[in-house]
């Protein structure tokens, strides 16, 4: 699954030999074989990781530049895109792991201070990095969501994984509004299975 689900990720993204691509979510199980197929290409690669030190530790991404930053901290973002060597960026970032609902989530809007809450990472994680690709003159993102954002709320399989995921779904879906609202040059991809 991982070879045709890079296969599809990489489709949208042709890489000149004068940039870097820049992967966010680089350390999560699909990132570091992304990474690893980018450097295995000769493609320069920035990865992005929460924590350096352990990303160190990883071997599939031995051979990437290895920066610190993550989705709900913009300036990170900013500061990983700046330079002018960033010109493409594959997005794999996503809720790690799942995020159960908690009664809060019922009972009010998402909470900017749950920094675990599908708005904050799949929603406001993909603004913050639509607007780091603006301000550093980014021109294409390959982002990855899942094969039910689109599908009908109503239908029941929806609706469950929706409920006990904290609506991950749906704040994927508002994210892919915000991406082709964004005027950026883009391909999202929504996998069935990984």
């Amino acid at each position: 699954m991982h070879f045709i689900m890079l296969s599809v990720l990489l489709a949208g993204l042709v890489v000149s030999t004068h940039a870097a691509v820049l992967v966010i979510g680089s350390s999560g199980r699909l990132g570091r074989v992304v990474v690893s197929k980018l450097v295995s290409q000769g493609i320069e690669t920035v990865s992005l990781v929460r924590d350096p030190a352990a990303a160190l530790k990883l071997p599939e991404l031995a051979g990437s530049k290895i920066v610190q930053g993550d989705v709900t901290d913009v300036d990170s973002l900013q500061s990983a895109m700046a330079g002018g060597t960033i010109d493409k960026v594959i997005d794999v970032h996503g809720v790690r792991p799942p995020r159960f609902v908690k009664l809060r989530d019922i009972l009010r809007r998402p909470a900017e201070d749950d920094i675990t809450h599908p708005y904050n990472i799949n929603y406001k994680g993909t603004a913050n990095v639509l607007s780091a690709m603006k301000t550093n003159n980014v021109k294409k993102l390959v982002r990855l969501t899942g094969a039910l954002v689109g599908a009908s709320c109503w239908k029941p399989f929806v609706a469950l994984f929706n409920f006990l995921l904290s609506f991950s779904n749906k704040w994927h879906e508002r994210s892919e509004i915000l991406i082709r609202d964004s005027g950026i040059d883009y391909t999202v991809v929504r996998p069935s299975e990984l």
